[in-house]
């Protein structure tokens, strides 16, 4: 829903507009919320706390809720709430809104600064206010608009009215943000954490003649909220009721960005590198597989707004989200757990109570999970219908454009610490190269790019070890389309990765073996001593002359006659072949595809076999349903 016509909308060149009156102003698209924000109103909490990650469209809710609050009803006719059948009264009053971001990093600077933008909304309605501080500040603020709100008109639309109700809106955004930005600062959190106590329980105080709150920020932090002042908010977070009160729905994208989708369909149906793109519906499914995934239910999901827009306005699939924000959070987990960053790459699943339970323990989950690195893959258990009491939560990485962003920014440069620029751009575009082969079951290509992939990894980093292929296959998959898992738990034990795309699901098992013939391994180990077109087809059929001619295998120096190398060529396929077969049994035997056989997805049992340093191959055998 928007206003004006969907079809006939173009995105601005300009910043993403956080304010709804700018916003509606313009032109520009507006996905309707409204019927959500009814839900809101209209529940029995009138003092509410909810958490997204970084420009997520909080403020612009807050800036829609503040148009609302005032009765500006003229801006919503064309949107839910304020259609004829909506039951919604438009009572108006007035609002005081406040952004903590905007009030520096440090108690003092927080109290001076937000003191000061208290009385400067009071200087507004023609009073000043004696008290000193933020919390008594406010408090006498609101008082005064609650004795005097007929003496205090506010500005609706174009007009002046005296407000319905002598009861105050108080919106408040970026509560967290001097927390957050100190949470490596124990003694600047603990100054901090003693204003906010004092700042909310002023407001807790005259909570009698407010109409309705709300706090928004990333995280709850359980020793904040358990303030004398905070416990009068409830916690909707994780109700189902506004899973989707932030982001985009798929439903809303094709509803508002009809258009837009078409456009993209057109400039990118020739780009190879994307996939057969022979629809707008296959568009669709690619945007889906980058930008959404958000959810904080387990079931309804959203894209990020930021990303979704940047995206229509370039028609290039990029890190919009992942590049505004500052994963520093991220960095330090890598410098105080290592073995955390392996977990965090293979996709798996965690649980987590989904709070901060004090500022000096912040658990690695909850973190990733409030700033949008993981979000809610499922919810189970618990006796509590709506927020998170009682419930176990199971973490995943939303979608692509966060893992490709984390494997670019730290898998590779786990890999290989010293890797050139020139290195890394190989790396990451054989990579890409090497999962959009693997997903168009091309078997021939996706072994000649990873056997290339296998090829250029530094000679001192490289370990005769099954677990260091698997290592490097983990990051090379990060930059595939779809769902991946590593390791997961499946029938009899676990196949070393599973990748989920919205048409097929790839089982896929990686066998390693090493010769007991020093030529032959010396042979491997040189990049170019040994062809993959030696590898990949099989010419068992030829014969050789007892007295062959003396020739030279490329990348060996020694001169050898063709029996010799045929021999080679022949010992290497043996090895390479059973260790398709012993994956392709394994996969089969262990019923490691048994949990994905009844959808309507194709699904593949996908071997890899690995020998030396260069010798790839791959097979594909397509798992019927029983």
């Amino acid at each position: 829903m928007r206003k004006g016509n969907a079809d006939n909308f173009q995105l601005p060149k300009r910043p993403i507009q956080p304010n709804f009156s700018n916003l509606i102003r313009h032109g520009d698209v507006y996905i309707d919320k409204t019927g959500i924000i009814k839900t809101l109103l209209a529940s029995q909490h009138n003092a509410v706390l909810l958490n997204r990650p970084r420009r997520f469209g909080k403020t612009l809710l807050l800036s829609t809720l503040e148009h609302i609050l005032k009765g500006d009803k003229a801006k919503f006719e064309t949107f839910a709430i304020g259609k004829s059948d909506s039951d919604y009264d438009w009572k108006t009053s007035h609002v005081i809104r406040l952004d903590m971001s905007r009030y520096g990093a440090n108690a003092n600077h927080i109290d001076f600064n937000l003191t000061d933008a208290i009385h400067r909304i009071a200087k507004r309605y023609g009073f000043s206010t004696n008290q000193v501080g933020s919390g008594p500040s406010l408090a006498a603020l609101i008082e005064e608009i609650f004795d005097n709100y007929k003496d205090m008109p506010i500005k609706v639309g174009e007009k002046d009215i005296i407000p319905d109700t002598p009861y105050v809106a108080v919106l408040i955004d970026e509560y967290d943000f001097p927390f957050v930005i100190n949470f490596n600062n124990p003694k600047t959190l603990h100054k901090i954490r003693d204003f906010f106590a004092n700042f909310y329980s002023s407001l807790k105080s005259e909570s009698e003649k407010i109409r309705f709150m709300i706090v928004t920020g990333i995280t709850r932090l359980e020793e904040f909220t358990s303030f004398s002042g905070m416990n009068l908010f409830r916690d909707i977070t994780f109700d189902p009721n506004y899973s989707t009160i932030c982001g985009f729905t798929k439903i809303e994208i094709i509803n508002n960005f009809r258009n837009k989708l078409s456009e993209a369909f057109e400039s990118l149906k020739a780009d190879k590198s994307l996939g057969p793109l022979k629809s707008t519906d296959d568009m669709l499914a690619l945007i889906m597989d980058w930008y959404d995934g958000y959810s904080w239910d387990g079931k309804e999901k959203v894209l990020n707004p930021i990303s979704i827009l940047s995206f229509f306005d370039s028609f290039e699939f990029g890190r919009y989200w992942y590049d505004t924000g500052s994963p520093t959070f991220l960095q330090e987990l890598q410098i105080k757990d290592n073995d955390y960053f392996t977990n965090f790459s293979n996709n798996s699943s965690f649980t987590a109570s989904l709070t901060y339970s004090d500022t000096k323990t912040i658990s690695p989950e909850s973190s990733l999970l409030a700033t949008g690195y993981l979000t809610v893959d499922s919810a189970e258990g618990g006796t509590s219908k709506i927020g998170y009491v009682g419930k176990t939560y199971h973490l995943k990485i939303p979608n692509m454009e966060v893992r490709i962003s984390y494997a670019q920014d730290y898998l590779v440069s786990r890999l290989y610490p010293d890797i050139s620029l020139n290195e890394r751009t190989r790396f990451l575009n054989l990579s890409q190269a090497f999962c959009s082969q693997l997903c168009d079951i091309n078997a021939t290509d996706a072994a000649e790019t990873l056997s290339s992939i296998f090829a250029g990894i530094p000679y001192d980093y490289h370990t005769e070890l099954e677990s260091f292929y698997k290592s490097h296959m983990n990051t090379v998959l990060a930059f595939a389309r779809g769902f991946l898992t590593a390791e997961k738990h499946s029938g009899d034990g676990r196949p070393d990765f599973v990748l989920e795309t919205r048409r097929q699901v790839l089982v896929i098992e990686i066998k390693y073996a090493k010769s007991d013939d020093p030529c032959v391994n010396s042979t491997l180990d040189n990049p170019s001593g040994v062809k993959q077109a030696d590898i990949i087809h099989d010419d068992s059929g030829d014969t050789r002359s007892a007295n062959p001619s003396v020739t030279t295998l490329p990348g060996v120096s020694l001169q050898q006659n063709d029996q010799q190398k045929w021999e080679e060529k022949t010992q290497i396929r043996s090895l390479i072949d059973s260790g398709i077969t012993a994956a392709l049994n394994q996969i089969s035997d262990k019923n490691y595809a048994s949990e994905y056989l009844d959808g309507s997805k194709r699904v593949w049992a996908v071997a890899v076999s690995i020998l030396g340093r260069t010798a790839v191959k791959i097979q594909f055998a397509e798992i019927s349903r029983k």
